[in-house]
């Protein structure tokens, strides 16, 4: 599986387990979940994101 497959499937297999909160401008991110959910759902696999952060997200997701 290529990074954007993995990064969409990344997306559907772990949105359901950290619902997403609105947050108003300015208010602190929480905890490392939210945030990879965040980043995962403004890129949607569309662009490459570094080798770390899709270690780290195989490492919290996995």
């Amino acid at each position: 599986m290529n990074m954007s497959e993995n990064i969409t499937h990344s997306l559907t297999t772990v949105r359901p387990l950290f619902p997403m909160k609105r947050r108003f401008p300015g208010e602190p991110l929480g905890c490392f979940e939210e945030i990879a959910v965040i980043l995962l759902e403004q890129y949607n696999g569309a662009i490459t994101l570094t080798g770390t952060f899709i270690m780290i997200v195989k490492i919290v997701y996995q």
